[in-house]
């Protein structure tokens, strides 16, 4: 039996045991160094992909190569689990907080100061800025898109790992293999003449 593959994409400084951790910078933690639209696996030949706070560092565009990388890595029947900012929360907290609350650090008093953080990156080096966001919607229905089935929403939920209304979680798995991305009408959604 061929051994079970399993990544953490985009590992940063808090990699999960049991998980090849993959990231496009040279941490400590990170067992292979690469770029996450170049995964450096065969076709299907990865059961599990984890994936927390990564997919808001990509443009939409960007998004949708990414998926079809996953996808493409994959086996059938694998499974997805992502966690990212709740973009629903992270508004409210900035159309709700006071404007004192950007300045504040104290937590619970600072709306807006996470609002502000979460939905542009704590921009602490190059690869900390958020280029899209996200709510359950709107994720549910690129996945489905891109080939990914049985996609559950466990924002908040008793099986959710960060049980936090603020981080967005969802799994899903592998049902199909995903249309090129630069072929859907998708992909060209935000192209606008202004």
């Amino acid at each position: 039996m061929k051994e079970l593959i399993k990544l953490e994409i985009g590992a940063g400084k808090k990699p999960r045991t049991d998980f090849i951790t993959c990231d496009i910078r040279a941490l400590k933690n990170v067992d292979v160094v690469c770029d996450t639209m170049d995964l450096p696996y065969d076709n299907e030949t990865v059961s599990e992909i984890y994936s927390r706070h990564l997919i808001e560092h990509f443009s939409f565009k960007d998004f949708l190569v990414v998926l079809a990388e996953w996808n493409r890595v994959l086996k059938t029947d694998g499974e997805v689990y992502i966690i990212c900012p709740n973009l629903m929360w992270h508004l409210n907290q900035i159309i709700n907080g006071s404007h004192k609350s950007f300045f504040i650090k104290d937590r619970g008093k600072n709306d807006r100061y996470w609002g502000f953080g979460s939905l542009f990156g704590w921009q602490q080096d190059s690869h900390d800025f958020h280029k899209f966001g996200y709510y359950f919607e709107l994720l549910h229905d690129i996945l489905e898109v891109m080939g990914f089935g049985e996609i559950q929403n466990l924002t908040n939920e008793e099986g959710s790992m960060e049980k936090a209304p603020w981080h967005l979680e969802v799994k899903c798995k592998k049902i199909k293999n995903s249309p090129d991305p630069l072929s859907l009408d998708l992909y060209n959604h935000f192209d606008v003449n202004h």
